[in-house]
């Protein structure tokens, strides 16, 4: 089956919007197939944290702040605002900043190793400088 059609279906599943002769045939391709198991939970996880996002008001003091500058409707605007994000483009957001963690995670320890490597070489040439030295006298 093609996973982004399944992907697709996935979104419809989590938005309940995927007619219920379509969910057996989804469950069965996730029971078999590991990648797109692993996006359905990657989705989940993402579907149930944007769920319990609280949409905070504007508090009293802003909210007086816009009335002193005279921008009554302006304030209920603002105070009634809401934030919508697709799933996809929340699970696309999370992946880049995992793949820039991961990023700088090796790069971090590739300049460590290279750190380490100058460290013992510079001990290294302090040991032989030191046994020459001693030889000498």
């Amino acid at each position: 089956m093609d996973h982004q059609k399944i992907q697709e279906q996935i979104s419809q599943f989590m938005d309940n919007e995927l007619p219920k002769e379509l969910q057996q045939a989804l469950f069965r391709h996730l029971s078999e197939c590991e990648l797109c198991r692993e996006f359905f939970i990657d989705t989940k996880t993402i579907h149930d944290a944007v769920k319990e996002l609280a949409y905070d008001t504007v508090p009293h003091a802003m909210d007086r702040k816009f009335e002193v500058l005279g921008m009554k409707e302006t304030a209920s605007q603002f105070r009634n605002r809401t934030l919508t994000i697709s799933i996809p483009t929340a699970v696309y957001s999370i992946g880049a900043v995992i793949m820039m963690t991961l990023f700088m995670y090796v790069v971090g320890n590739i300049q460590e190793k290279y750190l380490s490597d100058q460290f013992l070489q510079s001990v290294n040439i302090s040991r032989q400088q030191q046994t020459i030295s001693f030889d000498v006298n």
